[in-house]
């Protein structure tokens, strides 16, 4: 029924002041034309009436349509009602007791339907614009103070409210020019120092539902969740009450994660991540006035953060955890900043490893210490493969030793931050050691260390450009599961910040120290790094707070030492460690890597070729047969050059790529026994050439590749038909035929 009066155009007030006359009149022409005594239809009229009141105070109370009335509002509305019913029932029983009348009557009924319209009209205008109930004690005494809703009235265009902020002001009147005046705003206060504010926030109180008018009818809907569709629409509507450009990312939303419905709305008017954000430090909050060191704990809250509040986020440390980004993306300044704190605690040690550009991380918290005999902040420093595995092995010890003692004994132990510079290298590298009954790599370790040796209070955290499984070894999926915080900095990979934070639809970061974290449990935050000055000459001096050798040198109070269990569970190789700084521990990190390197000299390329003929002849003796020999190559007089024949190169010689070996393998097995060479044969071969990685399904993959690329060809049979699982260079297949039939036969 309301669509059809919806379709012709009939309001609902319209509707009753025609109806209500009509059932009047229905109502008396019924007993005049049955002729039932006055008495009768005067009982039946009242009790009509009574009716009608009644339902109209029960419908009063319990439909939505009047829910937002006051009482006195409800109450009033009763009264109105009860008075038009009794008019219509004065009426009908008049014109029943007094039929004669019936012109007088006649002329009444429209005027009494005019009434109803008048009546209809002044419930619409209290339904629509009269002001919300008044909340009760209990309410108002739970919004009081400083979180007391701030509704958006008409006055407020004219300025802000006493003690408002003018940006405050305006970011409320854009939340209602966005649509979302169903908003209760509250707690207003700008953001940033006081000198130099850069936003705004307020608090956004959103309701269980939404209840519109729609055609005379109360709609009610769920109250939508506020999102960045939500957000994306005050920064428009901000940009046009202000006039100026706002970036998509200065207008952000966050639910409150201890209160449901309740919403931080804040707008920047500047980019704040531009910031440099320094560290500073002063002597008196290091040392007291006595010389003694003032310690802090490790598991205090590192404030190493600054968020798009412009307040600092703490950080709890005591975490496995990567530092993510690209190269000179501010991976060394979090560190910088990280070790700034921890360096100070009294119950935690640093362990430093890596095997790639380690120096310039390590060296400026080294270098003050040179020449003394005071031990630097850094408890151990390796910068070579083998130091990896050997710092990880010990990590691994001195977790099974402490996690094997008696729970009354479990005191004083150190905690111990390992840290891993540059990981995608470190935990890749292909030394082995023999431990536990089988031979492991660094990543196999560091993979063991992420599940195994948080409860004893060691933690490891690697810093690396990219957050795949593969860059933290080949066990890196296991480490991934145990991961309690994540730094990720700017990068060239696009997807790095979703798989940090689970979000593929963040802006990209735009500065150097700019970074999403995920801390713990709770929800990624966009920050930026409080950075630490370098003491590197060629590096921009970007603020005058303390530089890194400053800082390490400052540290030189706060002495500590593992507990001498662990040292012990650790091994010699802990025990051997540089304690001093020295030009020789100098010297041993900056050289590491050049010690590491096997040094090769590249072998003649004759060399080379009578090694595959030694392989190639080991092969066909174990299969019986007799390849022929290529003589030995005539040693050069003193003084006399070796010709310069040329000579195929071979895969000792010259070859990088598996299918480059491959190739060759396959044109020395032909120039020696005229036969095709089969998988097996060519496994062979780069075997005992000495490629110890090579494995079936590489070869086949290896042949695959060179048959799409021409270099290698099946020879054909007699019935012109590719032989299987034999492999010729291309010039050699037109006179293989008969050897093949031969050796299919």
């Amino acid at each position: 029924m309301t669509k059809r009066r919806a379709a012709v155009g009939i309001q609902w007030k319209t509707f009753w002041a025609v109806v209500a006359p009509f059932i009047s009149a229905v109502w008396v022409a019924v007993w005049l034309v049955t002729g039932s005594p006055v008495w009768i239809a005067g009982l039946a009229t009242a009790l009509l009436a009574a009716a009608a009141a009644f339902g109209a105070r029960l419908l009063v109370r319990i439909s939505p349509m009047f829910a937002r009335l006051s009482s006195a509002s409800k109450a009033r509305v009763v009264g109105w009602l009860v008075a038009a019913v009794t008019v219509y029932a004065g009426w009908s029983t008049l014109a029943v007791t007094v039929p004669d009348l019936w012109p007088v009557w006649a002329l009444i009924l429209p005027a009494l339907g005019g009434s109803t319209w008048v009546l209809a009209r002044t419930h619409e205008y209290l339904l629509r614009y009269a002001p919300p109930a008044a909340p009760s004690p209990a309410a108002a005494a739970l919004t009081a103070g400083a979180h007391a809703p701030l509704a958006l009235t008409a006055g407020d265009l004219s300025g802000p409210r006493d003690g408002e902020p003018h940006l405050a002001w305006l970011l409320r009147l854009a939340v209602h020019k966005a649509g979302l005046e169903w908003l209760r705003i509250s707690n207003p206060q700008m953001v940033g120092p006081a000198d130099r504010p850069f936003g705004a926030r307020v608090e956004a109180w959103a309701p269980i539902e939404l209840r519109r008018i729609v055609n005379g009818k109360v709609k009610t809907e769920t109250a939508p969740q506020l999102d960045d569709h939500h957000a994306r629409r005050i920064a428009l509507a901000l940009r046009d009450i202000t006039r100026r450009d706002i970036a998509p990312d200065w207008v952000s939303i966050s639910e409150d994660p201890g209160r449901v419905g309740v919403y931080t709305i804040q707008a920047n008017t500047e980019d704040v991540m531009k910031r440099i954000r320094p560290y500073r430090e002063r002597v008196d909050e290091l040392v007291d006035p006595t010389g003694r060191p003032i310690w802090r704990r490790l598991a205090e809250p590192s404030y190493a953060l600054w968020g798009m509040d412009g307040m600092p986020i703490g950080v709890d440390v005591a975490r496995h955890a990567w530092i993510l980004g690209a190269s000179t993306g501010g991976k060394s300044a979090y560190i910088h900043r990280e070790w700034a704190d921890v360096t100070r605690c009294e119950d935690a040690l640093i362990w430093v490893a890596g095997t790639r550009k380690l120096y310039d991380l390590v060296g400026q918290w080294l270098e003050p210490y040179l020449g003394t005999d005071v031990r630097p902040p850094l408890d151990w420093v390796r910068a070579d493969a083998e130091g990896v595995l050997q710092m990880l092995i010990a990590v691994m010890e001195v977790a099974r030793w402490r996690q094997d003692q008696p729970f009354s004994a479990r005191h004083n132990f150190k905690k111990i931050m390992v840290y891993i510079d540059e990981g995608s290298f470190a935990l890749n590298t292909k030394n082995k050691v023999k431990y536990d009954g089988a031979e492991v790599t660094a990543g196999d370790m560091y993979a063991a260390c992420t599940q195994a040796v948080a409860s004893a209070g060691i933690y490891l955290v690697v810093a690396t450009q990219r957050g795949v499984h593969h860059a933290f070894g080949d066990n890196g999926g296991d480490a991934s599961a145990n991961i309690a915080r994540e730094i990720m900095l700017m990068s060239g990979d696009e997807q790095e910040a979703g798989r940090v934070t689970g979000n593929y639809k963040l802006p990209p970061l735009r500065h150097r120290g700019e970074c999403y974290a995920r801390l713990g449990d709770g929800e990624p935050v966009r920050a930026k790094i409080e950075y630490v000055q370098t003491c590197d000459p060629s590096k921009p001096v970007l603020h005058d707070g303390p530089r890194v050798d400053e800082i390490s040198w400052n540290r030189r109070h706060h002495q500590r030492d593992l507990d001498p269990g662990s040292a012990q569970a650790a091994g010699p190789v802990y025990a051997a460690r540089h304690q001093l700084v020295t030009d020789d521990y100098l010297a041993d990190l900056r050289n590491a890597r050049a010690r590491g390197k096997k040094t090769q000299t590249a072998a003649p390329e004759r060399d080379g070729e009578q090694a595959m003929a030694s392989a190639v002849a080991s092969i066909f003796r174990k299969l019986g047969g007799k390849p022929a020999v290529i003589p030995a190559a005539p040693a050069p007089a003193a003084g006399e050059m070796p010709a310069a024949e040329p000579v195929e190169p071979t895969p000792l010689a010259g070859y990088r790529t598996r299918a480059d070996r491959v190739e060759a393998a396959v044109r020395h097995i032909w120039r020696t026994t005229t036969a095709p060479a089969g998988p097996r044969d060519i496994l062979a071969a780069l075997q005992d050439a000495g490629d110890t990685t090579v494995t079936p399904q590489l070869v086949a993959n290896a042949l695959t590749q060179l048959g799409q690329q021409g270099r290698v060809v099946r020879p054909q049979t007699a019935d012109k038909r590719e032989a299987t699982g034999q492999y010729l260079p291309p010039e050699a297949a037109t006179t293989t035929t008969t050897t093949v039939t031969a050796s299919n036969s």
